[in-house]
């Protein structure tokens, strides 16, 4: 197995997963809409690869292990308000 792979058929590893909820999910499909962000500008901003964002915001991935999540709500966090303060 390479590293950095995770193996799915251990429950451990599936059990530290968390849903993605619905509003983050939202909110960053607002944020790359609004800036006009292709997926490869937002995956190289986030730090995750361009085929897991893909994934993520497509909604075939419903999960996301917690260091992602976090991630995920930092970028959203940041890029808020950003806007709003402008």
């Amino acid at each position: 197995m390479p590293l950095g792979a995770q193996n799915f058929n251990r429950p451990r590893t599936l059990a530290s997963y968390k849903p993605i909820s619905l509003p983050l999910l939202s909110a960053l499909r607002k944020l790359k809409e609004k800036k006009g962000w292709s997926i490869l500008e937002m995956s190289e901003q986030l730090g995750l690869t361009q085929g897991k964002l893909s994934k993520i915001l497509l909604t075939m991935v419903k999960t996301a292990s917690p260091a992602t999540l976090k991630k995920l709500e930092a970028f959203v966090d940041q890029n808020t308000e950003e806007s709003t303060m402008s």
